[in-house]
């Protein structure tokens, strides 16, 4: 699996994970809910390949969470760059913005603020869950 084979996947969809050359995972669903998905199906067991259009500090800990060896995202954040510097998840991006805009693009995506004060990739799961659960409550 290389990076041009990611970039081809991801006009399709706004997430594609492969697993050992074969497509594993993917979605046209935009937000943070295709990761916590993900999580739920690859709990760090294997080395994942991820492209997806937008790569916040949030999405980098579950990348870091679910095992995702390889990285390529449209957009990225500062803060989500050293998320997975960290992790020793090897990233390419097409832009690095300081941070993740919300969809109206005046103020910070939630999963921006929700993620700012955490650092354990399973602390993040947890309030991503929470998170997708007071949405659809």
């Amino acid at each position: 699996m290389n990076r041009n084979q990611l970039k081809r996947e991801l006009r399709d969809y706004a997430l594609v994970v492969f697993k050992n050359d074969d497509l594993f995972f993917f979605s046209t669903q935009r937000g943070i809910a295709p990761l916590v998905e993900l999580c739920d199906m690859n709990n760090g067991g294997n080395e994942l390949f991820l492209a997806d259009k937008v790569i916040g500090k949030a999405a980098a800990l579950l990348c870091a969470h679910c095992g995702v060896k390889v990285l390529y995202a449209n957009v990225i954040s500062e803060a989500a760059l050293a998320v997975l510097q960290q992790y020793g998840i090897d990233a390419e991006y097409e832009i690095k913005v300081p941070f993740i805009k919300n969809r109206e693009g005046n103020d910070k995506c939630p999963m921006e603020k929700l993620a700012h004060d955490v650092s354990d990739p399973g602390e993040m799961l947890l309030r991503a869950q929470n998170f997708l659960k007071s949405l659809n409550n």
